[in-house]
């Protein structure tokens, strides 16, 4: 079964990268993608309300306007349906307080140094 995926970022560079990388993967039936946490958050709360499919894997920067990565996961984790999707942190953040939050979120192993490489995307993928 093919997966849904999201990508929310705001950086075109990166957003270009992980898509394509995403695409290559074959995998994906579809990309979603979001410029910041609140826009995110807003449709993918429109979707589940909607009772369609909420993506299986969703791959979140950090430090974004509007909403940041943490605002995102803060309101995003009370929704019940969320469980079901598995979340990645990507960062080009390697402070140690950003470690400390994403484990305070459960995130800590999810947690991905930009740029991704597409050999760690195809392990997460495939898990």
């Amino acid at each position: 079964m093919n997966k849904i995926f999201c990508v929310i970022e705001d950086d075109p560079i990166h957003l270009f990268v992980t898509k394509r990388y995403l695409e290559l993967t074959g995998l994906a039936d579809e990309i979603v993608v979001y410029n910041n946490g609140k826009e995110a958050y807003d449709k993918l709360s429109a979707t589940i309300h909607s009772g369609l499919r909420l993506p299986d894997f969703i791959f979140l920067d950090i430090n974004m306007p509007i909403w940041d990565g943490w605002q995102f996961l803060t309101e995003f984790l009370k929704i019940p349906e969320s469980n079901q999707v598995k979340i990645y942190i990507m960062s080009s953040s390697n402070s140690e307080d950003d470690y400390i939050k994403a484990e305070k979120f459960n995130l800590r192993d999810n947690y991905m140094p930009k740029p991704i490489n597409f050999e760690d995307l195809i392990e997460i993928v495939n898990k």
